[in-house]
């Protein structure tokens, strides 16, 4: 359920900064079961990030909040796009991670990812942002491979009153916001807010021809996006509570000069979208909710593509206790998704059909099994999904939860999931050098990526003030994506490498005084890909042994309450060497991209109540630095300091 469950013994609308890590764990998340449990208790690698955090830390986009967990690989590639990923697989075409917002998917069937230079909502209204590393496709179905992301906004009845929010500086030029919330008769409330920002150019180091010496010059990636939107809640009869919710955005992104794009012409993006959402409280222990919504988005990249995207989704769940020991809970979705692609340039990039409608049917079932006293607990799920591309997939789980004595919770899991199709694997035809024509092709015939999940993990909290959460996986990867070179005429998209992840993540919170609380993530990835029998994609293959993904990654951040008016956030970063990018050497290979350590600041003052006056700097370490990327030009991120005024009335 999108709405919040508070913890034990603290009220809905409390600030999670005031309360305790007993209470912090006891937090009720959705994104394991989509049904309430404490984070302490899921059998899941989770983490709840809290919507105080994200506003305290000062970020201006999803993509950095996300750096903020443990185990997120979250890497910036110029100033307007991210890759972001759990547990490997990371680049600007990350496909294996399942994003939704308040009920609505954010992936796109154009290459399995998100757009998330198109992503954004009014960054004071996010409630909380759950994530699961690891498979929850037996749930939220296929794409959700190396895990998901749930991001959750305030009930309207938290927001009332005025909000305004503005700000400027290098980098992030300039954004500003305002949001107002009120009553809606007397059983609801309602809110609206518009926003709007300006983001300046990455730095472009290039080396023509490879190996020359670096020339710097501005990436001439600037963008810029605007949004509003509004959220309504109310009680109805008895019980029924409904929802409204819904965006419109528009954005563009200048486009630096290349072959396919001489005049440099601007690529833009927009869209909307409306939800719907009724729920009924049947007893203490059951519950129907039905969701509906409709998203409409259009991109336009002058050098390839223009594509217009219309889905419907409507989803049914239900919940409910069937005698004292089983939890039950099952579902039913459909989604439809009519695409229209312009084809700019036919000869060189296109997209055949340039029109596709993609249909997905699914049925979900869980049932949580409670054993010795409710201190074990098994959960077996699994979800069928029926698509246009392969037909119908299985997706089961199967996990376990045991409180060995109050506040040590040990839980491990095996399950399995897919990466379905999308438009590129079946339909794309580009120009690329390979093959011998110098043609790719999609692939009819190609199947669903699979991965078989291992995972095991221990929660304890070792007193009222320390917690420690710690994670081990395995992953088990098989049919995933490669290039035929010797097809002909072209060059085929098929099913070509099977690969093994495996590793640890650790989280441990520390409230060292009431004022001062501190996190600590650590991540350790080992990727390996090898070639299916009769395979020929020896360059996708050498990508593996961590080419592309940190082997090592760890963060320590904090929250300092200086007095009742001060406060500092921070976050000190860490990523390892990435070897298969950074630019090109004299014989075309890539030579690596260093490890880097980057810090982030932010002091804010409280003058008087209702205003808070903020200076941010990103970055604060070096002036420029690489985070992905490769070839003769470099896109460097360079450091950000920008300061803000927030007024609440």
């Amino acid at each position: 359920m999108p709405g919040l469950a508070a913890p034990d013994g603290a009220r809905a609308d409390a600030d999670l900064t005031e309360l305790s890590l007993d209470q912090l764990l006891d937090i009720r998340v959705t994104a394991v079961s989509k049904r309430p449990e404490a984070q302490d208790r899921a059998a899941a690698a989770v983490f709840v990030l809290s919507g105080e955090d994200i506003r305290r830390a000062g970020v201006r986009t999803l993509p950095e909040a996300l750096r903020m967990i443990p185990g997120m690989q979250v890497v910036r590639i110029d100033s307007q796009n991210w890759g972001v990923t759990a547990r490997g697989f990371s680049g600007g075409l990350a496909d294996k991670l399942e994003v939704v917002m308040d009920g609505r998917s954010l992936y796109t069937p154009l290459f399995s990812g998100v757009f998330w230079d198109a992503q954004d909502t009014f960054i004071q209204d996010i409630d909380r942002i759950e994530v699961i590393r690891g498979p929850g496709a037996s749930v939220w179905g296929a794409n959700a491979v190396n895990g998901v992301v749930n991001i959750v906004t305030k009930p309207a009845a938290e927001t009332t009153g005025i909000l305004f929010n503005a700000g400027g500086g290098s980098e992030y030029e300039s954004f500003g916001g305002l949001r107002a919330g009120g009553r809606l008769g007397d059983r609801g409330h309602i809110r609206a807010y518009a926003k709007a920002a300006n983001f300046g150019d990455s730095l472009q180091v290039d080396r023509v021809p490879p190996g020359a010496g670096p020339s710097e010059q501005s990436g001439g990636d600037a963008w810029q996006r605007s949004q509003a939107g509004f959220r309504a809640d109310w009680l109805a009869f008895g019980s029924d509570q409904f929802t409204a919710q819904g965006d419109i955005y528009d954005g563009e992104l200048d486009q630096r000069i290349s072959a396919l794009n001489p005049a440099a012409r601007a690529e833009d993006f927009s869209g909307h979208n409306v939800i719907t959402r009724w729920s009924r409280s049947l007893s203490a222990t059951s519950g129907l909710q039905l969701q509906a919504y409709y998203d409409h988005s259009e991109r336009r990249d002058p050098g390839t593509y223009a594509e217009q995207r219309d889905t419907y989704d409507i989803q049914l769940q239900h919940h409910f206790n069937l005698g004292p020991r089983h939890a039950l809970t099952w579902g039913l979705g459909y989604r439809r998704s009519e695409d229209e692609v312009d084809n700019l340039m036919p000869a060189a990039f296109r997209f055949d059909p340039a029109r596709r409608t993609l249909t997905t049917w699914s049925l979900f079932a869980q049932d949580q099994l409670s054993l010795a006293n409710d201190a074990l607990r098994l959960t077996l799920g699994v979800k069928l999904e029926h698509n246009d591309f392969t037909g119908t997939e299985v997706q089961p789980s199967l996990r376990a939860s045991w409180q060995l004595r109050p506040g040590h919770n040990l839980w491990a899991a095996v399950s399995s999931a897919v990466r379905t199709p999308n438009r590129l694997d079946d339909d794309i035809r580009a120009f690329t050098g390979q093959g011998p024509s110098g043609f790719i092709s999609g692939n009819p015939a190609f199947e669903s990526e699979t991965v078989l999940a291992w995972e095991t993990g221990y929660r304890v909290r070792l007193s009222e003030r320390v917690s420690l959460d710690v994670s081990l996986y395995f992953n088990d990867y098989d049919k995933l994506r490669g290039v035929d070179n010797t097809a002909t005429p072209d060059a085929l998209i098929d099913n070509q490498l099977s690969g093994e992840t495996y590793g640890g993540e650790l989280n441990l919170g520390w409230q060292l005084r009431d004022n001062l609380r501190l996190h600590a993530g650590y991540g350790y990835l080992d990727l390996t890909l090898d070639l299916l029998p009769g395979a020929t994609d020896t360059v996708s293959a050498a990508l593996g042994d961590n080419q592309n993904d940190p082997r090592h990654q760890g963060f320590v951040r904090g929250i300092w309450e200086v007095s009742n008016t001060v406060y500092v956030s921070g976050m000190l970063r860490y990523v390892d060497s990435l070897p298969g990018q950074g630019e090109f050497d004299a014989l075309g290979r890539p030579v690596g991209l260093d490890s880097y350590t980057e810090l982030d600041l932010r002091a804010a003052w409280t003058p008087f109540e209702g205003v808070e006056l903020a200076v941010s700097g990103r970055n604060l370490l070096h002036d420029a630095h690489p985070e992905y990327g490769r070839g003769a030009s470099i896109y460097e991120i360079e450091r950000a300091l920008y300061g803000e005024l927030t007024w609440r009335y």
